[in-house]
């Protein structure tokens, strides 16, 4: 779903942009080192990198029927209608990233969370924009912490709901901030 469509809907429904539950799968990429990278490079090698990995992530969101990406940084977070489109997003982010990061000596992690959101407008008085808040959204953060470079680690929930489930790892336990008991997690292979 790119932003146009969410303007043509909101014209539709106006109801459309308000905050409600709903569940969606999220997917967060996260670029490995890049603080420690960015204190040897001058502002304008840092720019032009984080717009080539953007625009390719971007380009691979909206061909998977992605919401537009929130860009938070060295990390981006967007999120899905249907877990299936996700998996294969973020298969194609990862093939997509050996050519944009690689060059610069960087990779990413991607973490995969599903659950009930809430979305909508969100924002101050002046600046407000359609986004997502909840579990779902901190633990695909969080997820994408813990993934090694170019590893996909996905929630053992997101596994339950793909129509297609892809070849995975066995399954293994991480601690991640903000949770009490550890997650069970799968990395796809």
């Amino acid at each position: 779903m790119g932003s146009r469509s969410l303007v043509e809907e909101a014209f539709r429904d106006p109801y459309k942009l308000d905050l409600k539950r709903v569940s969606r799968t999220i997917l967060f990429i996260d670029i490995k080192g890049f603080t420690l990278w960015t204190e040897k490079r001058s502002p304008n090698t840092v720019s032009e990198m984080l717009e080539h990995f953007y625009r390719s992530a971007e380009e691979v969101i909206n061909r998977h029927h992605g919401y537009p990406p929130n860009y938070l940084g060295d990390g981006i977070l967007t999120r899905f209608e249907n877990p299936d489109w996700a998996i294969s997003a973020a298969l194609d982010i990862c093939r997509a990233m050996q050519t944009v990061l690689l060059p610069w000596k960087l990779s990413a992690g991607i973490g995969i969370a599903v659950g009930e959101v809430m979305e909508g407008l969100l924002g101050g008085k002046d600046i407000r924009q359609f986004d997502a808040i909840g579990d779902a959204v901190n633990t695909a953060s969080r997820l994408s912490g813990v993934a090694k470079p170019g590893e996909i680690v996905i929630s053992s929930n997101v596994l339950q709901r793909l129509q297609e489930p892809p070849k995975v790892s066995e399954p293994y336990e991480v601690t991640v901030k903000g949770k009490q008991k550890p997650l069970t997690v799968y990395s796809l292979q």
